[in-house]
């Protein structure tokens, strides 16, 4: 059935990236999941394709979802549909904390997969998207950035691995292998209370690892509050389109949407 959705996500040449919890497992930072989110670009046009796309495989509206018009489409909402009997699609236009979609398809990669060739998007924008205020994506975020430091290893990639990772024993890792690669440190609380270094150091003191980890937890509750205060707008949309009976009953099949 996935495979049928992939297929006519070509026929009718839906712009689209593949995130979240399926994106996570092709890159081996996360286990199974039977969602399936989206990105897709969010043209009018682009937003007819998927919706062809979802109604040539009998998808149907699953809950808590609002006319996929631009309104609620460029207001960041989400859209939620089941495929199958065991398959559910969430999808959305704009997500937060990432920039254009254009930006991310051009970074995206194309990987082979059971389902075909699919458009992934880019370990450095899933780790965007996973700075939720779930505290379970904070581990597969440190699981993309290990992943991602391993195919390469540069300066660049480094500098990015030590700003966004949140695994303390992944951190210092990088720190020490930073010493002798780095000119300019990232200006993250957790990574500069580990400096100064120097080349060849092996260690660091018990008392700025402590102090490390602390900065970690610190961020990672400042971005759940950040990922809380961003939804709290969109709940009260749902609300008030559930008060006025406008949100898609769901079941409703997506062909009678079109």
């Amino acid at each position: 059935m996935i495979k049928s959705l992939f297929r006519a996500f070509e026929t009718h040449q839906v712009r689209y990236l593949l995130i979240s919890g399926q994106a996570c497992v092709l890159y081996g930072a996360s286990q199974f999941t039977e969602d399936i989110d989206f990105w897709i670009q969010s043209s009018n046009k682009n937003v007819r394709a998927f919706l062809r796309a979802m109604a040539q495989v009998k998808a149907k509206v699953y809950k808590l979802t609002p006319p996929m018009t631009q309104v609620y489409v460029l207001k960041g909402h989400g859209f939620h549909f089941k495929v199958g009997r065991d398959w559910y699609v969430d999808v959305m236009g704009k997500p937060p904390r990432v920039g254009k979609f254009q930006s991310a398809r051009k970074r995206a990669r194309r990987i082979v997969t059971e389902w075909g060739d699919l458009i992934v998007a880019a370990p450095e924008d899933l780790v965007l998207l996973k700075r939720t205020n779930r505290p379970a994506d904070y581990e597969t975020i440190s699981n993309l950035v290990r992943q991602r430091l391993s195919e390469d290893g540069n300066a660049s990639i480094l500098r990015w691995a030590l700003s966004n990772t949140f695994d303390i024993s992944d951190l210092i890792e990088y720190a020490i292998q930073g010493a002798g690669m780095l000119t300019r440190w990232p200006s993250r609380p957790a990574v500069r209370c580990l400096l100064p270094l120097r080349s060849g150091q092996i260690r660091i003191g018990e008392k700025k690892v402590r102090l490390a980890a602390d900065h970690l937890v610190s961020e990672m509750s400042e971005l759940q509050e950040r990922g809380r205060r961003y939804w709290k707008p969109i709940l009260a949309d749902l609300k008030s389109l559930q008060r006025g009976n406008q949100l898609i009953p769901e079941g409703t099949p997506v062909a009678s949407l079109i």
